[in-house]
């Protein structure tokens, strides 16, 4: 067998023999609060598409349309991409490297001057091929090699669940910003409603003002009364101005240009199915949770790294070719040359910012141990923020849709009396300015709601 096989082969045997230190991962954090009763846990299981359950078809075109054409989206599918050819870029240190490599010189000598070819009459005109394979591997004894791997999988994992967390993102904000526009619609509807009853009002009460039948205090008052729903339906158009935008922007579309969908807060509803208490187990799928790993990972790796660092490195080289006058007796036995090598290197003097370099590594993983800990204690506090958004929503939202019941019953009857003669137009214009105002109000109520359960998936992960 040919030397340089079997340089092959003892690198090979002694790259299986790589050790290196493993830091410790800390396993997720409980929640008794959420565990302490089995009884009142009510695990749902996440669907994969959350926000079909909320019953719009225009919705679900706006989640489909931001996750195919959303810009940073596709800038965070990138960056993963980049990241994943690193990584298996950085996993072809653990192999052994090789270089082929072919050379030709022509040349010619002075006939005075020693010729390289040597021999009895060695012409002083000539061509030389010369063909080699080199190769040279670092054995990774201390594993420093492969924990530099390991941290580039640690690297590219994070840069995963940043792309999941971007994706989790871009989904809510386009359902919140959905259910938002659709509510400042029936906002704008209901305050322009509200301005024209005032209106009306206004212009009865200046003609019997005309008549002397009322004062100019009463009149002022409904002069106030047309001002303020000017100025709320103006400050709720605008709102919905802006709100479109950003729509617009999520759905990688320019200001400019008109969306495609009719969004009509009667046609989104709430979910069959939203969990009041869940299990802390659900917080496992949140992006910043795995994220965080992921970096606990990668310095658990540096601390290695650095470990291996101020410890002695060995390597292997090898060689083999042939060198001739002529391309076809390149690979004759006398052509044919080949060497080995060993290599050790210890450091000396660097020893010293070796070892800082070290404890910099110890003490990055320290806090990155740390921040895994704050992540899932934050994540614990996002879920719990999110139960009690969703079940106060909810109890006003019941307090709104009773408020807007009573005033279209109150409208409703102040219609009738005047049919009937027994009630003013001005009643009738006060009951139903009254209906507006709680048409705005239950709309606002709503679509604060229905963005607060998302947000609640969201914090679940989904």
């Amino acid at each position: 067998m040919k030397p340089i096989y079997l340089c092959l082969g003892a690198t090979l045997t002694l790259s299986a023999c790589a050790m290196g230190p493993n830091a410790p991962k800390p396993e997720p954090l409980k929640s008794s609060a959420y565990e302490a009763n089995s009884d009142a846990v009510r695990a749902v299981a996440m669907p994969d598409q959350w926000w079909r359950g909320f019953g719009s078809d225009a919705i679900n075109h706006l989640v489909d349309e931001a996750l195919r054409a959303n810009p940073d989206l596709k800038s965070a599918e990138y960056n993963l991409a980049a990241a994943q050819e690193i990584y298996s870029a950085q996993k072809a240190a653990l192999w052994p490297t090789s270089d082929l490599s072919y050379g030709y010189q022509h040349a010619k000598n002075a006939d005075s001057l020693s010729n390289p070819l040597g021999g009895n009459n060695p012409p002083s005109l000539y061509s030389l091929h010369t063909a080699s394979l080199d190769v040279s591997y670092g054995l990774d004894i201390w594993g420093g090699t492969r924990r530099s791997v390991e941290q580039q999988k640690a690297i590219r994992d994070s840069v995963i669940y940043q792309t999941q967390a971007a994706r989790q993102a871009l989904i809510a904000n386009v359902v919140a910003t959905a259910v938002n526009v659709a509510g400042l619609k029936l906002q704008v509807s209901a305050a322009q409603q509200s301005s024209l009853a005032s209106q009306q009002a206004l212009d009865m009460m200046k003609r019997q003002k005309d008549l002397g039948a009322v004062s100019v205090v009463d009149l002022a008052q409904f002069e106030a009364n047309l001002a303020q729903d000017q100025a709320n339906e103006a400050q709720l158009t605008h709102s919905l101005n802006v709100t479109t935008s950003l729509l617009k922007a999520l759905l990688g579309k320019e200001n400019g240009e008109l969306l495609d969908v009719d969004l009509d807060l009667d046609q989104i509803h709430e979910p069959e199915q939203m969990p009041y208490i869940v299990p802390s187990e659900l917080i496992k799928k949140r992006a910043d949770i795995g994220y965080a790993m992921a970096n606990l990972r990668a310095a658990s790796a540096s601390v290695g790294m650095a470990q291996a660092a101020r410890l002695p490195s060995f390597s292997l080289d090898g060689s083999t070719g042939g060198a001739a006058l002529s391309l076809a007796h390149l690979l004759d036995q006398p052509n044919q040359f080949w060497s080995l090598g060993a290599n050790l290197s210890a450091p000396l003097i660097s020893q010293v910012p070796l070892y800082h370099q070290q404890k910099a590594a110890e003490a990055n993983f320290a806090a990155a141990k740390a921040q895994y800990r704050s992540a899932v204690i934050a994540a614990l506090k996002d879920v719990a923020n999110s139960l009690d958004s969703v079940h106060q929503d909810h109890m006003a939202l019941g307090s709104a849709a009773l408020n807007r019941q009573a005033a279209q019953k109150a409208y409703e009857f102040a219609q009738k009396q005047l049919e009937l003669g027994d009630g003013g137009r001005l009643s009738q214009i006060a009951a139903l300015r009254g209906l507006a105002q709680a048409q705005i109000s239950y709309a606002s109520q709503k679509a604060q709601s229905l963005s607060d359960m998302g947000a609640l998936y969201l914090s679940f992960g989904g």
